[in-house]
């Protein structure tokens, strides 16, 4: 976190962490205090724990200060923006970027979705310890992360960054070989660059790796850019965003640990290790 000056605003042990993830992950509203008690507390939970919560409530808002935490009847509230939280920034900058790349605007798009990634330092919420709540919003924000990064490719791949590309999108299909979007990114780059033999190889692969461990087929839009490459034409048009997504027996799990292509030239996505941060 950091203040408005730029400085840091240290948060100390696990629990007052696992308090902020808390009231962070739901930025603006109420958490309620039996959520909090069993989320912070578990089994551990007795009958002075209100008073526990109590003292660590006011031990982060010494940390937080001037940002307020409010009581209210039902439990806490923390008084900021989403948009003050980098979650809610990138999630409104990935939907954004989305939208332009879906209206045909892959400049645009690309800017947009640069600035989104840009704002990963690490992991979601890496310093907060392993609270329910937090882990499963953590786990949706690294898949969001992971098909804004495939958006971001996609717009960049339509302004003709194909050569560049191969590279990247050859290492992520490997983190992640399931991915049906990835993998249709790269045949269109690969097509794009004119390695059409590339392309068929790493194409039979995957439908090879489909049929082996599930019995399955590639989608019917992946089988249509596959056709292209046979007849010769270059790729097929990329699909829109969304319409080649993780494969439909599944993918291969976290979005976490993408290579540093991911956001602007010069940021690295393990170059702090506590995500997200605010703006206060």
């Amino acid at each position: 976190m950091w203040r408005g000056d730029g400085s840091e605003a240290v948060v100390g042990g696990p629990a007052l962490r696992a308090l902020l993830g808390l009231l962070l992950a739901d930025p603006g509203q109420v958490v309620t205090t039996h959520t909090l008690i069993a989320d912070l507390y578990g089994d551990r939970v007795s009958g002075d724990m209100g008073h526990a919560l109590q003292s660590q409530i006011s031990r982060l808002r010494r940390v937080l200060a001037p940002v307020v935490i409010d009581s209210v009847p039902a439990g806490y509230r923390l008084s900021v923006d989403v948009d003050d939280v980098d979650a809610g920034r990138f999630e409104r900058l990935a939907e954004a970027g989305r939208r332009a790349l879906a209206d045909g605007l892959p400049p645009r798009a690309a800017v947009i979705l640069a600035d989104a990634l840009a704002l990963w330092r690490g992991d979601a919420f890496a310093d907060v310890p392993d609270v329910p709540a937090v882990r499963a919003l953590a786990h949706r924000l690294e898949e969001r992360r992971l098909a804004a990064s495939e958006d971001w490719l996609e717009a960049r791949l339509r302004i003709g960054e194909h050569h560049v590309l191969i590279a990247e999108l050859r290492e992520l299909v490997a983190r992640h070989p399931l991915r049906e979007r990835l993998q249709g990114l790269l045949l269109g780059a690969l097509g794009a660059a004119g390695e059409q033999a590339q392309a068929l190889a790493v194409y039979a692969e995957y439908r090879r790796r489909l049929a082996d461990e599930f019995g399955a087929d590639p989608s019917t839009e992946l089988e249509a850019i596959h056709l292209s490459l046979l007849r010769g034409a270059g790729p097929a048009a990329s699909p829109e965003p969304g319409e080649i997504g993780p494969a439909r027996v599944g993918h291969s799990g976290r979005g976490a640990g993408l290579t540093s292509f991911v956001g602007r030239a010069g940021t690295s996505t393990g170059s702090a290790s506590c995500w997200p941060g605010t703006g206060w």
